[in-house]
């Protein structure tokens, strides 16, 4: 009985070399599947199935089927080879480089990150290093332009905003120095504001006129209107 052994060797026509450079150069599956006219990505995966590679989900790119078969490789798909290569178990990293063309494993890695690639230390091996796409930075730019007036008036406004919900410490309160001499004022309010008002400087070793003047200044400022040309701070 006649058995043949089924060919893994990888094709590597033209349309596989451009889909593995754009890969690399971090394009999407489904783009590049638009690209060339499949239908999705799925498709795809079949063209470059019946050439001997399958899809790698973990380093998002397309990789050899099977074994990689021992001699030299064309440049155009070493970072990819080179990480199918490593998911051999016990791979030996000075047959890899020999195998891809390189003298030595420093070369080998100034290659890697070239193409785009880091090391993992914890998997003993290059992961892609995955880059922002174009839709993802025209979404960061559209949100920058459009709160970019906002973000203006947080910046020339962020002493007088900390001003207003950072708390002050317990047993202090805010002094002011503000010109003019001090006059008499009566005003009406209730009683138990009062109370309060008389207990809170006595515990806190206030004069009533400080306490009234920094809850004014604080009001005034809070209502947005323009007081500190009238003030000295100390």
């Amino acid at each position: 009985m006649i058995t043949t052994t089924p060919n893994t060797k990888p094709i590597y026509d033209s349309r596989v070399n451009e889909i593995l450079e754009g890969l690399s150069q971090g394009i999407r599956r489904d783009q590049l599947a638009e690209r060339f006219g499949h239908k999705n990505f799925k498709t795809l995966d079949i063209y470059m199935r019946r050439r001997n590679f399958k899809w790698d989900h973990l380093n998002q790119t397309y990789v050899l089927s099977g074994r990689l078969a021992r001699g030299k490789i064309t440049p155009a798909n070493k970072a990819a080879i080179i990480v199918e290569m490593m998911n051999e178990p016990d791979f030996d990293i000075q047959q890899i480089c020999s195998t891809v063309g390189f003298k030595d494993n420093r070369q080998l890695a100034e290659y890697m990150r070239a193409k785009g690639y880091i090391w993992s230390s914890a998997d003993q091996t290059y992961r892609k290093e995955l880059q922002p796409s174009s839709d993802s930075l025209h979404d960061w730019a559209s949100f920058i332009q459009h709160y970019e007036p906002i973000l203006r008036w947080l910046a020339s406004n962020k002493d007088r905003i900390s001003d207003w919900i950072k708390p002050n410490q317990k047993g202090t309160l805010p002094h002011y120095m503000i010109p003019g001499k001090l006059t008499r004022k009566t005003i009406q309010m209730s009683e138990t504001l009062q109370d309060l008002a008389v207990t809170f400087c006595t515990e806190r070793n206030l004069k009533q006129h400080e306490l009234f003047e920094a809850a004014l200044i604080e009001f005034f400022r809070k209502q947005g209107y323009e007081i500190d040309n009238f003030l000295e701070f100390p």
